[in-house]
């Protein structure tokens, strides 16, 4: 863990206004449970936070079912107290409570985990590119907003955030002629509001709402030389201005998200994860899976955060015998908890001899290769009884 000292302040008031992943692996909470898809075993698992038993609900098992010849990916996912909703390929929508799993609807279609409950128990959902849909909670009521603009050729949603007066925050970027517009848009009533003192940036990656009702983003921005850097800018509802990042932040893309105590989090690709609170950061090292892996999303419970990852596990060339290239098996779920400083890693995966609700193990063909305790510490042999990482997945001794 490291603490440097950050102040959450103003770098340049930019001015005056007169007036959001196809990560695949998604994560979801309430106070008891996670919930998070696993494109790897194809399931929903549901995560009991105090004994972390991990239940898996797949078309074998459940009531889940994926379109015919459709990639069999969960789209977006969302919860309130004991259930959670989840949408697959196609814009079927399933509701979980209770061990059981139930379609709801066959008409709203979410990408890039853009599922979402508001306050007021509509359903929020995006298409990823031109889209927005306002659901009712019985899905008999669906509304679509285009942020197609005239002179646009084509549009793409990047992440959305609604607050608590119950607009929508887009990210979103439109193309045309002119080349690729990126901006940030307020749909509230049924109209857009755009801003186009965000025109300026290259690429609006992550908006989220603080505690006060507060807009922020994380975009891209190109310097006159040609040169792009990351910047973090909060819109107060009059002013843009740019904030202070954590420095080699601004080389890096982020997801930002606020927790219950108003703390900023930065959530990049991979290494590490940023949190902003009290005039300072504390940057939390995230131990490597050991393969490919990507951090696509956090959620927070009692400060603790759950980071969610998807890791690529390389395939054995079967002519060599080697991880060569040979291919990339399914994105694999990994989950971290974040507290007090420290990352602990739990891949998504049927524990071996543990009870769990999938009918067989899906996770095969377990290889020899280097050994990983939960803290991603390579080790030289299994010695003690515990569990550790082999090949990406849970070894239990």
């Amino acid at each position: 863990m490291k603490r440097l000292i950050f102040f959450l302040g103003v770098i340049v008031s930019v001015c005056t206004v007169c007036a959001q992943t196809d990560d695949g692996v998604l994560i979801a909470q309430d106070s008891r449970s996670l919930y998070i898809s696993s494109p790897e075993l194809e399931s929903f698992v549901v995560v009991d936070k105090e004994s972390a038993k991990m239940s898996f609900f797949n078309e074998k098992n459940s009531g889940l079912s994926y379109p015919v010849n459709s990639a069999k990916l969960i789209d977006g996912i969302t919860a309130r107290e004991g259930e959670a909703w989840f949408s697959v390929n196609g814009g079927s929508v399933f509701h979980y409570a209770d061990g059981c799993i139930e379609p709801v609807a066959n008409n709203l279609r979410s990408r890039q985990g853009s599922l979402t409950l508001d306050d007021a128990d509509n359903f929020w959902a995006s298409d990823g590119y031109s889209q927005i849909y306002m659901s009712d909670p019985l899905f008999k009521d669906i509304r679509t907003y285009d942020i197609s603009q005239d002179n646009s050729i084509g549009s793409r949603i990047f992440d959305m955030s609604v607050d608590r007066k119950g607009r929508m925050w887009i990210a979103c970027a439109a193309y045309g002629e002119g080349g690729v517009y990126s901006h940030l848009l307020c749909l509230s009533e049924g109209q857009f509001t755009s801003f186009p003192e965000t025109l300026r940036e290259s690429r609006i990656h992550s908006v989220d709402i603080d505690a006060e009702g507060n807009v922020w983003y994380y975009c891209k921005r190109n310097n006159e030389e040609g040169k792009t850097s990351w910047h973090l800018v909060k819109f107060d509802g009059n002013v843009f201005s740019d904030m202070l990042l954590p420095e080699g932040y601004e080389e890096k893309p982020c997801k930002i998200r606020f927790d219950e105590y108003n703390r900023l989090w930065l959530i990049p690709r991979t290494a590490e994860v940023a949190c902003l609170e009290n005039g300072e950061c504390t940057l939390v090292e995230i131990p490597s899976p050991g393969y490919l892996y990507i951090l696509s999303d956090v959620v927070f419970d009692g400060g603790k955060a759950y980071v969610i990852a998807r890791g690529s596990v390389q395939s054995v060339n079967p002519d060599t015998g080697q991880a060569d290239g040979y291919g990339l098996k399914h994105m694999r779920a990994i989950l971290y908890t974040v507290s007090d400083g420290q990352a602990a890693m739990t891949p998504i995966l049927p524990t071996p001899g543990g009870t769990t609700a999938v009918d067989e193990m899906l996770a095969k063909d377990v290889q020899e290769g280097p050994v990983f305790d939960l803290q991603g510490r390579k080790v030289d042999a299994i010695q003690h009884k515990g569990v550790y990482i082999s090949n990406g997945k849970k070894v239990v001794r």
